[in-house]
């Protein structure tokens, strides 16, 4: 299963179809919030199921602030991270995550993109692709038997 993970698209959406069009084998798409428009936008461009969840700039949005989903067997949380003050460092995210008992945290608000493992957990911000902040990145799961490999593409 390969999974897009994108956040912080902020009204940018045409972008982010163009970068995930090229993929032939997505089986969904995760969209961290800051735009969630762009995340019903995509995946009908790209006829593609999304799980989302609602940030900082998605005032009037129905989507919840935080999931804690299973996807194969791997229990996940999603969050745009303002909440977990995510600019000032991963520990409030990390208790909360202990809290939850999951193996993969999926979190954006900073729009730096990262991969890193904590105390047996991954946490993986697929950076942003908003308009003006650089190149544009997002993030790719595969999870297969049990595990999640995670990488980012600019």
């Amino acid at each position: 299963m390969k999974i897009a993970v994108l956040s912080d698209t902020h009204g940018n959406y045409p972008c982010a179809v163009q970068a995930l069009s090229r993929y032939s084998d997505l089986t969904s798409l995760i969209h961290l919030g800051d735009n969630h428009d762009d995340a019903v936008f995509i995946g009908i461009a790209l006829e593609i199921p999304v799980l989302c969840v609602s940030g900082n700039c998605d005032p009037r949005c129905v989507a919840p602030r935080e999931l804690l989903v299973t996807i194969e067997g791997n229990r996940f949380l999603l969050t745009h991270g303002d909440l977990f003050q995510v600019k000032s460092g991963l520990e409030r995210l990390q208790r909360r995550a202990e809290l939850a008992d999951v193996r993969v945290v999926l979190y954006g608000h900073t729009h730096i993109a990262s991969i890193e493992h904590r105390k047996g957990i991954l946490f993986v911000n697929p950076g942003c692709m908003k308009a003006g902040q650089g190149p544009g990145s997002h993030a790719i799961l595969s999870v297969e038997n049990g595990t999640v490999e995670a990488s980012i593409i600019e």
